[in-house]
């Protein structure tokens, strides 16, 4: 039975799966989004020193994407965490491409929003200092994990050559059939 179902039709299959599965399970907006998140490097220890570092995250906040909110985040005091603020751009829940314009950030997760402040690089070693632990220098924003959106754009391309030569194998075995009857008299 699934001998007979030609390739472009796999090809396009896969193509409404994927789609389906993105807009479902993502959590991202569906239409074209573009959105302010976080992704964690480290997640510093409950140190008395780093206080003056959780007062200093009230400078920046980062609303949940879609409005969500968290309400058990407000029950326990959440922990200092050191990642990097990223915009993440994309459609139908996939991810296409995400920067940052700066380099890390310390911030902790409240209820509603990130909490953040800006750590200048001159500022990491006293971050040390206070009692955060080495703080890897070579770190860099995982960029590759927000472009899997590409692979959407790759499957319709795939799908429309595997149609173009089914559609060229048929109109060959056509042009051979009609090459091949006898010419009437």
């Amino acid at each position: 039975m699934f001998s007979k179902v030609r390739p472009s039709w796999w090809a396009a299959g896969a193509t409404v799966l994927f789609l389906v599965c993105s807009i479902v399970l993502s959590g991202r907006p569906v239409l074209t989004f573009s959105v302010h998140n976080v992704h964690e490097l480290m997640t510093l220890p409950d140190d008395p020193r780093l206080e003056r570092v959780r007062y200093y995250t009230s400078n920046g906040q980062v609303p949940y994407p879609g409005g969500r909110t968290y309400p058990s985040r407000a029950r326990a005091r959440q922990p200092l965490k050191l990642g990097w603020v990223y915009e993440e751009y994309g459609v139908f829940g996939m991810p296409f491409w995400a920067s940052t314009d700066m380099e890390l950030f310390v911030y902790y997760e409240g209820p509603t929003m990130v909490h953040a402040g800006y750590l200048a690089p001159s500022q990491l070693a006293l971050l040390e200092e206070m009692g955060s632990g080495p703080i890897p220098r070579d770190a860099r924003f995982p960029w590759y994990q927000h472009i899997w959106g590409w692979l959407l754009p790759i499957l319709i391309l795939i799908w429309f050559l595997l149609w173009r030569r089914e559609d060229r194998a048929r109109d060959a075995a056509h042009w051979g059939d009609i090459e091949q009857a006898p010419a009437s008299e």
